[in-house]
């Protein structure tokens, strides 16, 4: 049991320090950073179509 949950600790940290700055110059880290920001646009821009459709913003 123990022994288990070393080796998923263990590969967690890897993936933090792996996403914790995505690098530009590899292709699975361009290919993150685009889709972090797609993410963010997507949440923006549907808070804000979302807002304006309630009528909670004034424009």
């Amino acid at each position: 049991m123990s022994s288990a949950e070393d080796g998923s600790t263990k590969g967690f940290d890897r993936n933090d320090s792996r996403m914790n700055v995505p690098q530009l110059t590899t292709v699975g880290g361009a290919y993150q950073y685009l889709m972090g920001i797609l993410l963010l646009l997507v949440v923006v821009f549907g808070l804000l179509f979302g807002g304006m459709y309630l009528g909670y913003l004034p424009f």
